[in-house]
């Protein structure tokens, strides 16, 4: 019997229970099977692959080994949970990966990945130490690293957004935002929204702020010439004092003349940007 991803009961012909598992929620996760009343908790390696098992007293009662891509190193029984947590097939030599069966002999699933991909049959990108394939449709690292490629990714996209925003700007100047020196003002608050997309929310409380657009808990401005300095100086203060407070950044988008002449000089402004963690100064229109 499934649950979701995973096997958590085996019956007979007879329809008895044969079997019970405790599992997590990832595919091919299982901590421990009850046969009877006897318990048996199991062993894994950094893939996941099972590779032992021990009873109640911590005896070890059974031990299992792969080569690199899955192949048993000794004739191998039926196993529910095997290589990497896929079922094992002894007749036919194949594991059910979920999503299509995999041939541990020649390290190939034997149909096509579900998901459209560059090599519809290797297994765990050719790399089978560091990349699993735990649900049969395209390689996955190891979950620490994982959780590492994902907080990099995130990084990088919070340092590119510039990039991209300034972008979409340039579009919009080209398209016939362009104009005098206020240009920055509501067609440009209406361009930023566009270019954040629709996962931005206008206009959210920030304190006693409100700044024109919030992702996630990052917070952006459009500000024009005469907006960026004076009063709006201790405002812009103000906001990223607790925008940084909450973990998030700031961004402040402007001319890129008046960011080249701001982050180029020594006064208030250019010590702000060029000097405070999270807060970033954008230059985009031309002008």
């Amino acid at each position: 019997m499934w649950d979701g991803p995973s096997v958590v009961a085996e019956y007979d012909g007879s329809n008895a229970l044969v079997r019970s598992y405790v599992t997590t929620q990832q595919p091919g996760q299982v901590l421990a099977a009850r046969t009877g009343a006897a318990w048996q908790s199991y062993l894994v390696d950094g893939t996941g692959s099972i590779v032992g098992t021990v009873d109640d007293s911590g005896a070890v009662t059974s031990r299992a080994t792969y080569d690199a891509y899955g192949r048993p190193a000794a004739p191998a029984a039926n196993a529910t949970y095997a290589f990497t947590g896929h079922q094992y097939d002894a007749k036919s030599g194949l594991y059910y990966a979920r999503a299509r069966y995999y041939d541990a002999a020649v390290g190939r699933f034997i149909s096509e990945d579900p998901i459209p991909a560059l090599n519809a049959y290797q297994y765990g990108s050719c790399n089978p130490t560091n990349l699993v394939d735990s649900s049969g449709m395209q390689a996955v690292v190891e979950r620490s690293l994982l959780d590492r490629i994902r907080q990099g990714i995130a990084e990088v996209a919070l340092q590119e957004v510039a990039t991209y925003i300034c972008h979409e700007l340039v579009q919009a100047a080209i398209l016939g935002f362009g104009g005098g020196p206020n240009v920055l003002g509501q067609m440009g608050e209406q361009a930023l929204g566009d270019a954040l997309g629709p996962d931005a929310l206008p206009q959210q409380d920030l304190g006693n702020r409100r700044p024109d657009f919030k992702i996630g808990s990052d917070f952006f401005e459009s500000k024009n010439a005469g907006e960026i300095g004076g009063r709006a100086y201790r405002q812009m203060t103000d906001t990223a004092r607790l925008v940084t407070g909450q973990g998030g950044r700031y961004f402040v988008l402007t001319r890129s003349s008046l960011a080249e002449s701001i982050l180029k000089g020594s006064g208030r402004l250019s010590r702000f940007f060029g000097s405070t963690p999270g807060v970033f100064l954008i230059g985009c229109l031309p002008g």
